[in-house]
């Protein structure tokens, strides 16, 4: 059982990605934390990386429906600045979230 799992712009087709997370959280161990950080669908509008297909991306709102057993402690869509190579770099929106397991 983990501690603390990262997802660091996983983006998955939905079919995939509900049960990913559903083993993921019964993976955890109680107090285990999840950190989450992914484009949102607001993305579409920037040229710095991500996936161009909207049913990749995200909003608050999947994240706190698909990540409702665990304690939200954070969750935001923001605008940032990547620097993370030739293919992610510029203006960028993002959702940050981060769970708690009880």
């Amino acid at each position: 059982q983990y501690d603390a799992v990262g997802l660091c712009y996983v983006h998955l087709p939905e079919a995939v990605r509900r049960p990913f997370y559903a083993k993921l959280i019964q993976s955890m161990k109680p107090g285990g934390e999840v950190f989450l950080e992914a484009f949102t669908h607001t993305q579409l509008a920037h040229q710095s990386g991500g996936p161009r297909s909207e049913d990749l991306l995200f909003t608050r709102n999947i994240i706190a429906h698909e990540f409702s057993e665990l304690e939200c402690i954070y969750l935001l869509e923001l605008d940032t600045i990547l620097l993370e190579g030739a293919y992610h770099h510029g203006p960028a929106h993002v959702v940050r979230f981060v769970g708690l397991k009880r």
